[in-house]
């Protein structure tokens, strides 16, 4: 099946391998989002302190600005815990992932909880399922439309097998008109997998890439713009438009060499789904087995071999 989430869920992760721990690369990076605001700080220290010399004032100066400062520091430390739960999945570490997961949902600010993408990104589609059906419908059972765990109940659901019901959620959450993003993302990528109405994949992800927004301060922006084109290039194969389609996976993955494993991996998905659907099943093989060869673990590399058997390849 195609990735589950196109873009990780408030993944701004760094494109290169690192060399520094994950706990002190996720600070870093928590310390470089937030400069800004630790520098106003400096600075309103700095004018305060000048403009008040009492020993009084100096007291209630320093209680102010540690406070200010033990905000800025744990909204660094969620962001931390939140990035390094995120990169554990994209280096395949699955259940490490899944016990910070678990252990930091309780702490004010973390955000929603992970399990669901860390399942899916993992393989593990019915536990995925299982893991999202409460946040994706209400007490009724009624879909919640836009939701994140609706989007990967539906994602859950598609690589199981049953496309239908999965379109139909993704198709609802559509009829909402939400901004351009992830439910246009599964859409395609339901419609691809199901080899229906290829012509509407190809029009979606030309949508996505004239008009995705990415977040603030984002990173792997190269990778998930990329990982996009792969995408089209596969939609752009299966409408038989194989000129356009071999200019935008050779583009997809110009710099491939700069990202995450991760990443890698699914581009040479994307270019095997291309080459196989415009009949060139010796470029296909090639693909698929570098999608393998660069990360051999979870959703990829299950999809991957599943399309290498198809073509009659030992894996």
């Amino acid at each position: 099946m195609p990735q589950t989430t196109g873009d990780t869920p408030n993944g701004n992760l760094d494109s290169k391998p690192h060399r520094l721990p994950l706990m002190w690369r996720s600070f870093s990076r928590g310390l470089r989002n937030n400069w800004a605001f630790l520098l106003l700080i400096a600075l309103f220290a700095s004018d305060f302190h000048h403009g008040h010399p009492s020993r009084e004032e100096d007291a209630w100066f320093i209680a102010f600005n540690a406070l200010l400062l033990v905000f800025v520091l744990f909204a660094v430390a969620l962001g931390v815990a939140r990035h390094s739960t995120i990169e554990l999945a994209l280096q395949a570490r699955f259940e490490q992932a899944l016990r910070w997961n678990r252990r930091l949902l309780w702490i004010p600010g973390y955000g929603r909880s992970l399990e669901g993408w860390i399942l899916l990104t993992a393989g593990r589609y019915l536990e995925a399922q299982d893991a999202t059906k409460r946040g994706a419908f209400d007490k009724h059972g009624d879909p919640r439309l836009g939701s994140w765990q609706l989007y990967y109940y539906a994602m859950a659901l598609s690589h199981q097998g049953n496309g239908t019901e999965a379109q139909e959620l993704l198709e609802a959450a559509l009829r909402l008109n939400p901004p351009i993003g992830r439910f246009h993302l599964g859409l395609a990528d339901c419609l691809l997998e199901q080899n229906r109405d290829p012509d509407r994949a190809r029009q979606l992800l030309d949508r996505m890439l004239a008009n995705w927004e990415e977040a603030e301060n984002p990173s792997r922006t190269r990778a998930k713009s990329s990982l996009r084109r792969g995408r089209y290039a596969w939609a752009l194969a299966r409408c038989g438009l194989r000129d356009e389609a071999v200019i935008q996976i050779h583009e997809a993955v110009a710099e491939s060499a700069k990202f995450l494993n991760y990443d890698q991996a699914w581009l040479q998905y994307y270019a095997g789904e291309t080459w196989r659907a415009l009949g060139d099943t010796d470029k296909a093989r090639t693909s698929f087995e570098a999608a393998i060869a660069v990360h051999p673990h979870g959703q990829v590399e299950q999809q991957t071999r599943k399309r290498l058997s198809e073509l009659g390849c030992a894996t």
